[in-house]
């Protein structure tokens, strides 16, 4: 009999210098780190494993996606496979990384191509002419929305900008794990959106920092001084997952007068920034009427969680309506923007 569970990585495994962050002494001791459970299944196509880059050659990544390895996102965004309209069955570690990696490029491909985003490679040229980049995508209203803007920060580890977490991408839906509700709610409600990718620090073939983006901290650092700065909107709006906490966190300290200036709502999910001892009065003061921190927990969503300590991350914390970390985002989507709107309802 096949185990009913679900096989994920350590999609918010991170190793952070504390030399490298001025909110260091806030990071918690630990990190939320995906536990991976492999198990047998009779599923054995592993053309996967090939190297995918010069095998998606004149093919889009859905393309790849569906003849290299099988499987297709149906209309609910649910990953199946093509022979028989089956769920995801794990083979191995290998043929699962190299299936997560096309999946993160078919997301990012349907940024562009479905969500008209565009996709800009950092450190811009005039900062730094070599090939190490990392990629951010932004809203092509990014430069002219004087309203609002929303800015998204996915976690750590194996995830890439446009995912919240890559394990339920594969197991669930692309509607729980990656940015695509956001961006549809966003479109409605008149924001421009800038999605970050904190953690895309190093280039994947030669293992070297990318310029201006080697941590967290650097890679917000540089968005908010040639983006979110240049973004000419009155209010801005944050969704942080897991790490991307500490990435705001970071933003707040080191950009302290224009955050608090421009920054009117933080919507946390299962954040891991707490500790906030490196913040003074007024900063702490600051994120506990803009910030609420949507947690795993198994209560209803919204249910207000007092087994987490306001003093410890200085925020509302709330249920998100799912007990698992990489699933809160999704679960928590449908208070986020209604947050937004009147974050007075849930501020408590």
């Amino acid at each position: 009999m096949e185990r009913d569970t679900e096989h994920k990585e350590n999609e918010d495994a991170m190793d952070i210098d504390p030399q490298e962050s001025n909110v260091s002494s806030s990071l918690p001791s630990t990190l939320p780190i995906e536990n991976s459970n492999e198990w047998s299944t009779p599923y054995e196509n592993k053309q996967g494993q090939e190297n995918i880059e010069s095998s998606s050659e004149n093919l889009t990544w859905e393309e790849v996606l569906r003849k290299k390895f099988g499987y297709y996102y149906n209309d609910d965004g649910c990953l199946r496979s093509v022979e028989g309209d089956n769920p995801f069955k794990f083979v191995d570690q290998k043929h699962y990384e190299a299936l997560g990696d096309v999946i993160e490029k078919y997301i990012q491909e349907r940024l562009v191509s479905y969500y008209n985003l565009d996709e800009v490679k950092i450190p811009l040229p005039e900062h730094d002419p070599g090939t190490n980049k990392c990629n951010i995508f932004a809203t092509k209203d990014w430069r002219s929305n004087e309203d609002k803007a929303l800015i998204l920060i996915q976690g750590a580890g194996a995830v890439r900008a446009g995912q919240w977490a890559r394990s339920v991408c594969i197991n669930d839906s692309l509607k729980t794990g990656t940015v695509f509700p956001f961006l549809e709610e966003a479109a409605k409600d008149g924001y421009s959106v800038i999605i970050l990718n904190p953690n895309y620090n190093y280039n994947p073939e030669t293992k070297e920092r990318i310029p201006y983006n080697g941590s967290l901290e650097e890679h917000g650092n540089y968005v908010w001084e040639n983006f979110i700065r240049l973004n000419p909107a009155r209010e801005l709006y944050i969704v942080a997952h897991s790490c991307g906490g500490i990435s705001t966190m970071c933003l707040l300290k080191n950009y302290w007068e224009e955050f608090r200036g421009r920054v009117k709502a933080i919507a946390f999910t299962d954040s891991v920034h707490g500790g906030i001892g490196a913040l003074n009065a007024e900063q702490k003061a600051f994120l506990g009427e803009v910030g609420c921190d949507w947690v795993g927990s198994s209560n209803p969503r919204d249910h207000l969680e007092k087994t987490v300590r306001k003093s410890y991350n200085g925020v509302t914390n709330l249920s998100s309506g799912h007990h698992k970390h990489e699933y809160t985002t999704g679960s928590a989507f449908p208070s986020i923007f209604p947050f937004f709107r009147n974050k007075e309802q849930f501020i408590r």
